[in-house]
């Protein structure tokens, strides 16, 4: 479910924002500053990569019994 609502939250920035790295990818394309989209799209899936191993580490010390080994 988390990568959904990070979908959700970056398709929201794009649309309807006016500071982000959103709004830098869309200002971005619209200038054709292809390094620039680039550089947000990476960022965009470090924050989901950082985010995903956050709640995968939460997950393991809140609840150490579901883990299968």
């Amino acid at each position: 479910m988390l990568g959904w609502a990070w979908t959700y939250v970056i398709v929201a920035e794009l649309i309807g924002s006016s500071s982000g790295i959103g709004h830098m990818i869309t200002d971005s394309q619209a200038l054709l500053n292809t390094g620039q989209i680039i550089f947000g799209i990476i960022v965009i899936g470090c924050i989901g990569l950082v985010s995903d191993l956050v709640f995968k580490r939460a997950n393991q010390r809140l609840f150490p019994w579901s883990s299968i080994q």
